[in-house]
């Protein structure tokens, strides 16, 4: 029997190929994204991993067993707010522009937490597991086409408190597979595919505003 792991990373094939392909994700891996448009990104990533990780905290209160889908080694929104600091300065909060997908998002995933917590592990694997995969790669981009030697400017890319990746990857996967017994697989899968969809409209939207 296929577990949810497995289930959400087929289902969710070419939601990811979409969602990985968009122009704004090609201009950063090739070099051609304008620091401020990359700063527009981080400032909406920032958004959606607050509303994301506040959720968690409170579900937490009611359903403890899904806090471990955002662990503190996972969570990004200090290490964004620092990189946000490095790169634009200490008043990034009103100067740097919230693209409206991102606004949009984080209202979503607030909503989300309040009515079904659960669905909220299906945005934490699209993203933290994603990070994981790509990250440490995609900050070795990021600090050559910037001349950022790091650890300022970086933070979002540096999971110091997870030293084996694929360690976690997997232990993840497992926690995924024992959720099956809630019987919300296809709820989750939907949701997946959802989360995609709105990190390719954020995307779309920096893109639209550089």
């Amino acid at each position: 029997m296929t577990g949810l792991a497995e289930h959400l990373k087929t289902a969710t094939h070419e939601a990811h190929r979409h969602a990985e392909t968009r122009p704004l994700v090609r201009d950063l891996l090739q070099g051609h994204l304008e620091r401020e448009a990359y700063v527009l990104l981080l400032r909406g990533l920032r958004e959606i991993y607050a509303a994301l990780e506040e959720g968690f905290d409170r579900a937490g209160t009611t359903s403890p067993h899904l806090t471990r889908f955002a662990a503190p080694e996972l969570r990004r929104t200090t290490a964004l707010e620092s990189d946000l600091a490095f790169l634009y300065g200490p008043h990034w909060a009103e100067g740097v522009e919230v693209a409206n997908a991102a606004a949009a998002y984080a209202m979503r995933l607030r909503h989300t937490g309040e009515a079904d917590p659960i669905l909220l592990v299906a945005h934490a694997y699209v993203r933290y597991l994603g990070d994981l995969s790509g990250g440490r790669a995609m900050g070795r981009q990021v600090a050559r086409h910037y001349a950022l030697e790091g650890p300022d400017g970086l933070r979002f890319y540096d999971f110091a408190d997870i030293p084996d990746a694929d360690a976690w990857k997997h232990a993840y996967r497992g926690w995924l597979d024992q959720l099956s017994t809630e019987g919300r697989d296809g709820d989750l899968v939907d949701e997946a595919r959802e989360a995609f969809a709105w990190n390719q409209r954020l995307f779309d939207d920096v893109h639209a505003l550089r």
